[in-house]
């Protein structure tokens, strides 16, 4: 029969397509951080490189127009220190050498004097391996650890000025080595290949400067600056496509420069915040958009986050007039706008200085979570009000997760939390086979009603009826187990009531006819499968209606007690002791006794002889007074045998030939055992 979704279900579904949107909106995020900040850098490049370009064109004075590009490029950098080592005129046949040129940019001069006066006094300066290798390649060589190169004659006064990591490019003019410009920085880094090609067309364009002031015939390489206009065309073309990107994108993304004006933005950040693009253009501060937008004229409410993530049950909501509010940009918040918009606004920091912006339409994410709670407070209030437990496994089968109420005999569970299911081997009663079950599990096979005893709250054993099915992740992949616990001690406890009322003699105990027959017929079939004897015995006893009729009911029914406890210590616990009541259809007697003994080995007169010696020591045991309400009693009984083996006779023929043999030991003067013979069979027919 097909049901419908289980409140877990609307829960897993809920949670998993809250992941989903969780991690897509995370990607996009930083897909977008990304996509600007190499936007930022690559406006930032272009500018140095047509800034440089402009510089060399328009300067006469070479070394200013060098000292000049220098100081540009560290502040682009943020490196602390360049220098520029020219390149001597060697005699034919010569090595050429590197002299410094005493053109420097120091961020802090004072710091850096020892490494100037190093560099220009120590001839070993121009041996290093930085810029000798620079001129020797004619490529760009670095150093990320400037202690740890050895071929750096001056890494101690670097290492005292605070310097880490060390760069040289070579300035060309064509394939001529004609400077080497050597940097250092207070950072670990690396340069990327962006800058490395902005370098080399740095060099070219610095060759040209440095040829003029060395040779004036070979001024002006105006092909290398060509090749130099044209890739700047080509930078100028990505950052179009980047706009173009960052134009498609459903988050609102700007960037907001290091004087806290609003720089770059695409259309979705103005759309989300309701800013029209006049008022955009004109570069606004984002501190008065921010205080534009918590105008109450256009936002409801407005909540920070105080815990990590917007999953965090950390809203803090912020009512009044919010006018002047200091806005927190460590921190997230949601902004629920009049606009019909709930949006997410973060803010991060750029290593160039300035701040992504990042709107995210949080609406249906913020409803979903909503959405979340409500069926999360409506599954526990199900749990908390069910008399049933919810319970989970993880893939390995170990119990991590026990809710709801139960009842106090369940509460054994509680203790089991980050143990495996394997406990449950140690119980008792199962109804069925622990390793199977086990089996079962390792196939992430589904399981109903598995019934077990437990120990109860109250130190008593209680039963209850385990169901579970398998758990899957997003991907597929098996995740444990998850079901429900219920107490059905009750239910065991009415179970075995109406098993007692119909397979139990309600006075003694003992098996009625119904359960004694069902015995017999097993006996028989023992027999049969194992070339045994059995045997019935069938025990009446004497003058019970005079014990009955003279002393009163209450003292027959002690008898019949205390005969049913003395024929179980006299029998073995295999054999099957019953009464036949008053639900005997072939008479109303509630002074009988059956036995039914089995697995008898040997031939017929041995076994015969076995029997007799058990009737017998039924026959002393019943002999002995009884007490009856203070009054000493003797009561004796007539049994009679009939032995079988296998299934040649059926079980109304066994109990017909055993109750004859009882009433052949009645008529012999009683209180003695008979077997059926064909001679008593023959009485009885006549």
């Amino acid at each position: 029969m097909s049901v419908g979704p289980t409140p877990y279900d609307e829960l897993a579904l809920l949670r998993r397509e809250l992941a989903r949107e969780r991690q897509a909106r995370l990607e996009a995020e930083a897909c977008l951080a990304d996509g600007l900040r190499e936007l930022y850098l690559r406006e930032q490049e272009v500018g140095l490189l047509e800034a440089i370009a402009a510089l060399i064109d328009h300067t006469a004075d070479a070394g200013a127009a060098v000292e000049s590009a220098l100081e540009r490029i560290c502040r682009h950098t943020l490196w602390s220190v360049g220098h520029l080592f020219a390149v001597d005129a060697a005699a034919p046949g010569a090595e050429p050498r590197l002299t410094s040129s005493g053109i420097w940019h120091c961020f802090d001069p004072e710091r850096f004097e020892r490494l100037r006066v190093a560099s220009v006094e120590d001839e070993d300066a121009t041996y290093d391996r930085l810029p000798g290798q620079a001129l020797g390649t004619g490529r760009p060589a670095w150093t990320l650890d400037i202690v740890q190169d050895e071929d750096f004659s001056r890494a101690a006064v670097a290492q005292q000025a605070g310097l880490r990591s060390a760069f040289a490019f070579p300035v060309l003019l064509g394939r001529e080595v004609v400077a080497v410009l050597e940097f250092f920085s207070d950072r670990d880094e690396e340069p990327g290949e962006s800058l490395l090609h902005n370098m080399a067309q740095i060099g070219v364009q610095l060759g040209r400067v440095i040829e003029r002031q060395r040779f004036e015939a070979a001024l002006g390489n105006r092909g290398q600056v060509q090749i130099a206009s044209d890739q700047n065309a080509q930078l100028r073309e990505q950052l179009h496509l980047m706009n173009d990107i960052l134009a498609s994108v459903t988050q609102g993304v700007a960037y907001e420069d290091a004087q806290g004006r609003l720089h770059s933005y695409n259309r979705q950040f103005l759309e989300l915040l309701d800013i029209s693009g006049a008022y955009a253009e004109s570069l606004p501060a984002m501190r008065d958009i921010t205080r534009a937008i918590l105008d109450p004229k256009k936002r409801k409410a407005l909540f920070v986050l105080n815990g990590k993530s917007s999953d965090d049950t950390g809203w803090e909501r912020l009512d009044g007039d919010l006018i002047g509010y200091e806005w927190d940009h460590s921190k997230n918040y949601i902004l629920d706008m009049t606009s019909g918009y709930v949006l997410e606004m973060r803010r991060q920091p750029l290593a160039t200085g300035g701040y992504v912006w990042v709107l995210i339409d949080a609406t249906h994410h913020i409803y979903t979570q909503e959405s979340l709670r409500e069926s999360e407070a409506r599954w526990r209030s199900l749990t908390h009000l069910s008399a049933d437990l919810y319970w989970e496994l993880d893939c390995d089968l170990r119990i991590t997760k026990i809710e709801g109420q139960g009842t106090s005999n369940m509460q054994y569970m509680s203790s089991l939390l980050g143990k495996s299911a394997g406990v449950l081997r140690d119980v008792r009663n199962m109804s069925v086979d622990f390793d199977e079950q086990r089996a079962l599990m390792n196939a992430h096979r589904s399981f109903h009603e598995l019934e077990l005893q437990l120990p109860g709250g109250n130190g008593e054993w209680t039963w209850v009826s385990i169901s579970g099915e398998p758990k899957y992740d997003a991907g597929g992949r098996f995740a444990g187990y998850r079901g429900v616990m219920r107490d059905i001690a009750e239910q065991k406890r009415a179970q075995e009531e109406i098993r007692q009322l119909a397979f139990y003699d309600e006075l003694t105990g003992l098996p009625n006819r119904r359960l004694m027959f069902d015995r017999l017929e097993r006996a028989q079939a023992v027999s049969a499968r194992e070339g045994t004897y059995g045997a019935l015995m069938f025990i009446d006893l004497d003058n019970f209606k005079k014990i009955n009729d003279t002393l009163g009911h209450k003292c027959g029914d002690q008898l019949l007690v205390q005969v049913a406890a003395r024929l179980r210590d006299s029998l073995r616990t295999s054999d099957t002791l019953s009464r036949m009541g008053n639900d005997d259809a072939a008479r109303l007697g509630g002074d009988e006794f059956v036995v039914v003994l089995d697995g008898l080995a040997g031939g017929r007169e041995e076994v015969a002889a076995k029997v007799e010696i058990v009737a017998n020591k039924v026959l002393a045991t019943l002999n002995r007074p009884y007490d009856l309400d203070g009054q000493p009693v003797r009561s004796t009984p007539s049994i009679g045998v009939e032995l079988f083996r296998g299934r040649s006779e059926n079980l109304a023929e066994l109990m017909r030939r055993a109750d004859l043999a009882m009433y052949q030991a009645k008529s012999q003067g009683r209180n003695r055992v008979c077997f059926f013979t064909e001679a008593i069979q023959a009485q009885a027919s006549s």
